[in-house]
């Protein structure tokens, strides 16, 4: 009898033990509920639910709640409800970590709260998802700076400037189109010209299309690249009437064996072959002796005036430069355009314009095939010679007399 006293009354001890932890971590929580609900505003209310507790160990003596332990119970419910409301709500929000510490803090008052443990498992695959989701695309960004490293697309360098000068020519390009359309648009009532000097055209011209009250629409002609010599050479007749001044100019230029060009604010009149010096380009090219010695022999030797390669040595030794301009005599060489072959260093430096030098080119690459078909035909042979005197073998061998 005594011993089963002492037992009862130590699992007394033990409820009453459990029942003020219980208490404390209730008030802890109720604590933090009351601060939140103080930060949120008003406080929430939710329908209390009943959560299944586990079964009460059986006693030999059937014991009844008292009030405090009902109202403690209803709060513990009510508390688990709140917190599992804000779990589900975090859980939606896709907020996984503030879910699970949710779901952690009902498990701290109820360990066997099953929506607690669902929901944290069911939150805990979430945040696996994400996590395997994070660790593929960094996979994937790995790789392609992986790839991009060791890939990297060919960069096209463009010099300063390049984009506005692109600007600038499309500016210009507009501006002469302009100033064409000018000239188809201005009539010359009449012209006559008998036997005029091409300046004295080219005055009446600009005076007869100045306008004194609008000087913004007045066309200015210039000669460019004519001396006074090539000016007056021969001179232009013709006799027209009410014609624009674009085809005026056609018909003058071509009387007098020129060219005129449409410039954004000016109409330019050459000579035919007249070339800009902005075109002209200076070049190289190593030349085999077979070709060397065709453009030796076709030119005549010595550096002229505007030889930059010349040496004062070369009337001594005879390998100065040579004026090679006449040996390509269907390449045009315009005013400031040269070619000039030096035999000592085998190079040929030629000063063109960018079409006229591919000429070139096609030229030289021509000799070289004949050159080199003309050296696989060659037999090169080489001979010794030896000198001695007559009668040098008879003095081989012995005496025998």
């Amino acid at each position: 009898m005594i011993k089963t006293y002492s037992i009862a009354l130590l699992g007394m001890l033990l409820a009453g033990v459990q029942a003020v932890q219980a208490q404390e971590s209730m008030e802890s929580v109720f604590a933090q509920l009351d601060a939140a609900n103080e930060s949120g505003g008003q406080p929430t209310t939710v329908p209390t639910a009943i959560s299944p507790v586990a079964p009460p160990a059986q006693t030999s003596s059937t014991t009844e709640q008292s009030p405090a332990q009902e109202g403690s119970a209803n709060r513990e419910g009510d508390a688990l409800s709140t917190l599992f409301q804000k779990g589900v709500e975090l859980y939606k929000a896709g907020k996984y970590d503030e879910a699970i510490m949710a779901f952690d803090t009902m498990l701290v008052i109820d360990k066997y709260d099953s929506r607690a443990i669902a929901y944290k498992k069911r939150t805990s695959q979430r945040v696996g998802i994400q996590e395997i989701k994070k660790q593929d695309a960094s996979r994937a960004q790995a790789y392609a700076d992986v790839h991009a490293a060791w890939n990297r697309d060919p960069r096209n360098i463009m010099p300063a400037g390049e984009g506005e000068g692109e600007a600038m020519m499309a500016a210009d390009s507009m501006a002469t189109q302009q100033m064409e359309a000018r000239l188809k648009a201005i009539t010359i009532p009449s012209l006559d010209f008998h036997d005029a000097r091409i300046e004295d055209v080219v005055l009446f011209l600009a005076d007869a299309t100045r306008d004194p009250n609008n000087a913004g629409e007045d066309v200015d002609l210039l000669l460019i690249g004519m001396d006074h010599a090539e000016g007056s050479g021969e001179g232009i007749t013709l006799s027209i009437a009410d014609m624009s001044l674009y085809e005026a100019l056609r018909f003058i230029v071509e009387m007098a064996s020129l060219k005129f060009e449409v410039k954004p604010n000016a109409v330019a009149i050459m000579p035919a072959n007249y070339v800009p010096v902005s075109q002209i380009i200076l070049k190289s090219y190593d030349i085999i002796p077979e070709v060397g010695s065709d453009l030796e022999s076709a030119g005549g030797s010595g550096g002229g005036a505007d030889d930059l390669f010349s040496d004062s040595s070369s009337g001594e030794d005879g390998m100065g430069s040579v004026d090679v301009a006449g040996f390509f005599s269907i390449v045009d060489f315009p005013r400031g355009a040269s070619a000039s072959y030096h035999p000592r260093f085998q190079k040929l430096f030629v000063r063109n314009t960018s079409k006229n030098l591919k000429a070139v080119e096609a030229i030289l690459a021509d000799l070289d095939e004949q050159a080199m078909k003309l050296r696989s035909q060659q037999v090169e042979i080489e001979t010794k010679f030896v000198e001695f005197n007559e009668g040098a073998l008879e003095e081989l061998g012995f005496d025998w007399s």
